[in-house]
């Protein structure tokens, strides 16, 4: 209910309350999640005219207001200008800026702001990471994806299904079905499950390069989840 959260900001100095960077954030936090990018930022420029310094809450909704709604660049310019607030990004800001990236392709934008969190010594999270592979997926960027997933576990970030997902999408878009089905003979290594996105895509890679032999060989080797996932995609594609 972000325009009960406005009323209530608005109506604050009537009852001489002067509302604080708290009153501000839960404001803001509520325009996020209604999508309403454009009051967050107004709130967050008038929090400076009225001498209430926002903090990381504040700069985190905005920012991640401005993601949901594809301004990528908005969102790099917001933070940017964190340190003007006096405020450090950490790796919630971070993450919510290179997610803004993925959604409209600019993977390169994305790897700088990943290695810079590298240089601040702001370590990547799963979602950082997993935005990334995404953007450079969605790029074609096949080759980085798997820098990407090889870097979260010297980093000590475990992958979920969705970043093994992304970099084997990658590998299929670009027709690399050896490092496709090398990916998914990887899953349960990484003691985690694939699911039908994963096969679906390791197929696709195989499929387009005509390399029905390799798949055969590697089913012979993939067994429970993988094996179950995998049949069911190739009845239903044979139907």
């Amino acid at each position: 209910r972000w325009e009960l959260a406005l009323s209530l900001l608005g109506s604050m100095p009537q009852v001489r309350v002067e509302p604080g960077v708290f009153s501000f954030n839960g404001v803001i936090s509520a325009c996020e999640k209604g999508g309403q990018w454009r009051c967050a930022l107004a709130l967050l420029a008038s929090m400076a005219r009225l001498r209430t310094s926002p903090d990381i809450v504040s700069c985190n909704a905005a920012i991640s207001a401005c993601e949901k709604a594809d301004r990528w660049d908005l969102a790099l310019a917001l933070l940017g200008s964190m340190p003007v607030f006096r405020v450090t990004p950490n790796v919630v800001s971070y993450s919510a800026a290179i997610s803004a990236c993925e959604t409209i392709r600019q993977w390169r934008i994305a790897l700088v702001l990943l290695r810079s969190m590298l240089g601040l010594r702001v370590l990547p999270n799963v979602i950082s990471c997993s935005a990334a592979i995404s953007a450079c997926e969605k790029a074609g960027q096949w080759h980085l994806a798997l820098e990407l997933l090889a870097l979260m576990s010297k980093l000590c970030v475990k992958p979920t299904t969705a970043c093994v997902n992304g970099a084997i999408s990658a590998c299929r878009g670009s027709g690399e079905w050896r490092s496709a089905l090398a990916l998914l003979n990887s899953i349960p290594k990484l003691r985690i499950s694939p699911d039908v996105t994963s096969c679906s895509a390791a197929i696709a890679a195989c499929e387009r390069a005509k390399e029905g032999e390799a798949l055969s060989g590697l089913l012979a080797h993939l067994g429970g989840c993988a094996w179950a996932l995998t049949s069911q995609l190739l009845l239903a594609r044979s139907r």
